[in-house]
């Protein structure tokens, strides 16, 4: 819905740039629409250019956070080898699933990657300082990076309270301090001129006055949503716990690591001799966290609270504990070097082990959530490049199918997106000018079924059926439709599970042999199914040829019209 937005918004402007600044939700995206603009124009709207940015400042995150940890005090090579496995571990948890593999979630990364880089740039200004050079370049670069983090994700402007606070405890010259203000305020005005709460959301004022109580809760949640991925290996034998229970758990750990915060913020502004920059990075990244939740809470106090733990939001969680715990690292590593004994060096390395052992225990849920996720966008891709208006189908893509169909034809008529893709453009050419026939049969399937999709708007069925490739000894990349007229009908490049053909068949030796697709129009035709080969010329005809008519299921045709039965696969025995 996110990234049909930007499509939509450009047909009602007729320019990216007109609508740069405009809130998205509670938000100035202004970073994010940029990367789309270059991806646009440079990479044809593909969304690969801004995942690909994503994941990268994912990993830039993970080297700044593991960069201020280590100036927290000296440690060992195993020690640093461990702390580099946990924040790689934590970073790259599936339990932040949209934010790796969504393009338009780069405002999540991006908005951490920002602010981590913005607090190490004001800690090399400092020390710049302290060594009598000029450090206006290190405290530039803090400033821009605030503004990226600002405009791309709304809780950016938390980040400059914490810059203040951060170079009062680092004691930057006046001249920074004041223009940190400055930036602030002048920042802060810009982007709250012309502002205003969406409509869905809870008025902040409104909330904090009427539900304080759930404000807090959503706060504590939001803080402790990593640990839900933990109480659910923890609880697997006893079955899934209620949301109530989820949200209880969550916020709980969220209290916890809050009420530590609070904690070690009071001792490193009282004991300033026993702290470094790092451990003072690490408490005011932290506190950006649980600004960040408690914005959350009083925009969100209208939403259940189950929302809180959402997993978009677990980057922000994990972010939080790698602070805390990067706080704390120094000071484990200062006991064990004191001690100098091997068992408590592995203990503290089972520890360490065990909780990378918690992220990995929960992996495996999130592939086969993966693949689910895969299929429904494979759905939804299948009937946009279709043009076939399967209602529920376009509904999961955009809450209103229909306001995305003029975006869909923008993209196709601009071959952007996947209509950069050769396939998109074969229907309704002849099947002779592109592809030749395999008369060696090398493949075997059934096209089993066709059911009539009633749209007023654009008509058409819904095919499908499962082939197997003898040759690749694969299931079908692509399953190519062919009418009477020797036209291409429809291609379907949507591959899905079909257990029971595995099972029944030994030939057969993958589960993913199924295939799904769509086919326009309303005139009753017959269709013949092939696969395309691996060497992209080739068609292998498979099944027997279907006729699509309105008014029910397809028919196999026959040659003989009073002979026609409902298509359905039947086993007898271990053929079909």
């Amino acid at each position: 819905m996110d990234s049909w937005s930007l499509w939509q918004l450009y047909k009602q402007n007729g320019s990216y740039l007109a609508f740069l600044f405009q809130q998205h939700n509670e938000h100035r995206i202004v970073v994010t629409r940029l990367v789309y603009i270059i991806d646009r124009f440079v990479f044809h709207g593909r969304s690969l250019f801004p995942l690909v940015c994503s994941l990268l400042l994912q990993v830039a995150t993970g080297v700044w956070l593991y960069r201020i940890v280590r100036r927290t005090g000296e440690a060992s090579r195993l020690s640093r080898l461990l702390l580099g496995c946990v924040i790689c571990s934590a970073l790259s948890s599936a339990q932040q699933f949209p934010n790796l593999v969504m393009g338009f979630q780069i405002q999540f990364t991006m908005v951490y990657c920002a602010s981590c880089g913005s607090l190490l740039a004001l800690m090399h200004a400092a020390e710049w300082c302290q060594e009598g050079r000029d450090a206006e370049l290190w405290f530039a670069v803090s400033c821009v990076s605030a503004v990226v983090a600002t405009y791309s994700s709304a809780n950016g402007l938390l980040l400059w309270p914490v810059l203040l606070l951060f170079g009062l405890w680092l004691r930057l010259p006046f001249r920074f301090l004041s223009a940190l203000l400055l930036d602030m305020v002048l920042v802060s005005m810009f982007y709250m001129r012309g502002y205003g709460t969406p409509s869905q959301h809870s008025s902040p004022f409104e909330a904090l006055t009427q539900h304080p109580g759930r404000v807090l809760i959503v706060a504590a949640a939001f803080v402790g949503s990593p640990f839900d991925t933990i109480r659910a290996v923890l609880t697997v034998p006893f079955g899934a716990p209620s949301d109530n229970g989820r949200v209880a758990f969550a916020g709980a750990c969220g209290v916890i690591g809050v009420c530590v915060l609070i904690w070690s913020g009071v001792l490193l502004w009282r004991r300033r001799d026993r702290y470094t920059r790092g451990h003072a990075a690490l408490i005011h990244i932290a506190g950006f966290v649980v600004l960040t939740a408690v914005l959350v809470g009083l925009g969100r106090a209208n939403f259940p609270l189950v929302a809180a733990l959402d997993s978009r939001y677990a980057t922000h969680g994990l972010v939080f504990w790698i602070a805390m715990g990067g706080f704390y690292w120094s000071f484990v590593e200062r006991r064990l070097a004191a001690l100098s004994a091997h068992w408590y060096q592995i203990a503290f390395s089972g520890v360490v082990l065990w909780m990378i052992l918690g992220l990995a225990m929960r992996q495996p849920f999130w592939i086969r959530y993966s693949k689910d996720y895969a299929n429904a966008l494979n759905q939804i891709q299948a009937a946009i490049v279709s043009d076939v208006f399967d209602e529920p189908i376009w509904h999961a893509s955009y809450p209103s199918g229909e306001a995305i169909l003029g975006g869909a034809d923008y993209l196709r008529q601009n071959h952007l997106s996947v209509f950069t893709e050769a396939w998109t453009t074969w229907v309704g050419k002849p099947v002779e000018g592109l592809f030749t026939l395999d008369p060696a049969r090398s493949c075997i399937g059934v096209f089993e079924s066709a059911t009539p999709i009633s749209s007023q708007i654009r008509p058409g069925w819904r095919v499908s059926g499962w082939a197997w490739d003898r040759l690749r000894q694969a299931g079908p990349g692509t399953v190519i439709l062919v009418d009477p007229t020797q036209r291409i009908a429809g291609v379907v490049k949507n591959p899905i599970e079909r257990g029971e053909v595995h099972l029944a068949i030994p030939e057969v030796r993958s589960s993913r042999v199924g295939w799904s697709g769509y086919v326009a129009g309303s005139a009753p035709r017959t269709l013949r199914a092939y696969l395309l080969e691996s060497d992209g010329r080739s068609l292998c005809a498979f099944g027997t040829p279907l006729t699509l008519a309105r008014g029910g299921e397809g028919k196999i045709s026959t040659g003989n019209p009073g002979d026609q039965a409902t298509v359905r696969l039947v086993q007898h025995g271990s053929s079909w």
